[in-house]
């Protein structure tokens, strides 16, 4: 769900097991957004779950997305 994603109540762990088939399935599991997310939920979601990486697939907003929550 893009950015949103972080603090969706409708994540999914990515196992070898749920993941094994997903180049066959076409489209994404992961889902996408366009625009429109709440930094401090995505800041607080990142802390209370013990992220340390975040890797950021997409274009130029995404990537200025990564660089407002990084701040």
């Amino acid at each position: 769900g893009g950015y949103r994603g972080f603090y969706a109540r409708n994540t999914i762990d990515l196992t070898p097991k749920s993941v094994n088939d997903i180049h066959k399935r076409g489209g994404t599991i992961l889902g996408s957004s366009r625009g429109g997310h709440d930094t401090m939920k995505i800041v607080d979601s990142i802390q209370y779950r013990g992220i340390n990486q975040v890797y950021v697939i997409g274009g130029d907003g995404s990537q200025r997305g990564a660089g407002v929550i990084f701040e």
